[in-house]
C-alpha cells in the first residue's frame, strides 16, 4: 500500500494502491485517480508537478521529463509549451537556449533567416558587409563578387562589364570598344 503516491481501489482488505504511471501524480491520499501533468509540467515526485525551466518545453500531458528547445530555438519562460525560433540575423546551434540573446549575430559575409541552426554565406554575386543581417545585398551594376561569403564587391576591371549581380567581370564583345581610342576613353573614365 502506498497511500498518497498513487491511486487506490476499494477492496474488502482495505484499499489497494498502485503507484500513478510516468507524468502523473496524485497528492492526496487513497484517491481513486491519478493526474496527468499539464502541459508546460513535468512529474517532480509522486505528489507534484512542476514547470518546465525556461529552455524546455512540453507539448503534452503526462510528461515524465521536460525536452530541449532545439536547435535555432529558443524559450525564455517557465512552463512553456512550445519555443520561439531565433529572430531574422541571429543562429542558434545549441538546444536548450534560455533566450532571444543566446542566439549569435550572424557574421559580416553571410546571413541568417528565422530559426537558423548556423549563417549562411552569402553566394557569389552578393555580400554582406554588416553582422546580424536576414539578407544580403547584389553588387551594383560595375562591380563584380566572385567569391562567396564577403563582405565588398570588387570594381569591374577596365576592357569587361558587370550587371547587377554578378559573380564575375565579362569580357566586352568585339567592336567599337576595342578600339584604342575607345580603350583610351575607358582607362580614363576607369582612373576618375
Amino acid at each position: 500500500h502506498l497511500v498518497g503516491q498513487g491511486s487506490c481501489e476499494a477492496n474488502a482488505k482495505g484499499p489497494l494502491c498502485a503507484l500513478c504511471d510516468d507524468g502523473y501524480v496524485q497528492p492526496e491520499e487513497r484517491s481513486t485517480f491519478c493526474i496527468p501533468c499539464a502541459p508546460g509540467k513535468y512529474r517532480l515526485n509522486a505528489t507534484a508537478c512542476a514547470e518546465c525551466p525556461a529552455g524546455y518545453l512540453t507539448g503534452m500531458l503526462a510528461n515524465e521529463d521536460c525536452d530541449e528547445c532545439e536547435v535555432g530555438t529558443y524559450q525564455n519562460e517557465d512552463g512553456s509549451t512550445t519555443c520561439a525560433d531565433c529572430p531574422a540575423g541571429r543562429f542558434g546551434n545549441a538546444s536548450g537556449l534560455e533566450a532571444a540573446g543566446e542566439c549569435h549575430a550572424c557574421p559580416a559575409g553571410s546571413f541568417c533567416s528565422t530559426g537558423a541552426q548556423q549563417p549562411e554565406q552569402c553566394s557569389a554575386g552578393t555580400v554582406q558587409p554588416a553582422a546580424g543581417q536576414a539578407t544580403c545585398a547584389e553588387c551594383v551594376a560595375g562591380k563584380y563578387q566572385d567569391r562567396p561569403g564577403n563582405t565588398t564587391c570588387d570594381d569591374c576591371i577596365a576592357g569587361s562589364y558587370c550587371e547587377e549581380g554578378a559573380s564575375a567581370a565579362l569580357p566586352c564583345h568585339e567592336g567599337p570598344n576595342k578600339s584604342p581610342t575607345m580603350k583610351a576613353i575607358s582607362r580614363k573614365i576607369t582612373a576618375s
